[in-house]
């Protein structure tokens, strides 16, 4: 299906449009992340090494975050359904995930101490 979304019960057409898939039937609107497949999620991930790595994750994190929390049409309710709303936002959460763990990957933050993962799961 178009942008990786399953089809329930019917198959729904999906317009492209300015990298949002429109549905045709309830012209609800989702992002479409058939564009983020493969590696492109994490080739615009800028990793910082120049030190103070932990103030840089939490920079990158809601560098993540921020462009796609302020797409207001796709957590309309008067656009989208509930249900629609929450996969949208669970689907920018997950994207922004991958885009963290790559980043610490990256870093090569080895998180073996409690303070470690605490500071972690703190950012998140």
């Amino acid at each position: 299906a178009p942008g990786g979304l399953e089809c329930h019960n019917q198959c729904r057409s999906f317009f492209p449009w300015c990298g949002l898939l429109i549905d045709t039937t309830t012209c609800e609107i989702t992002l479409d992340y058939e564009r983020f497949s493969g590696h492109k999620a994490i080739d615009t991930v800028s990793v910082h090494r120049l030190g103070n790595e932990g103030t840089n994750l939490r920079k990158a994190m809601k560098g993540f975050v921020r462009p796609r929390c302020n797409q207001q049409l796709l957590f309309s309710s008067r656009i989208n359904s509930i249900d629609r709303v929450r996969l949208n936002f669970y689907q920018t959460l997950l994207l922004c995930a991958i885009k963290t763990i790559h980043y610490i990957d990256c870093i090569d933050i080895a998180i073996k101490s409690k303070k470690q993962h605490n500071f972690v799961y703190d950012s998140v």
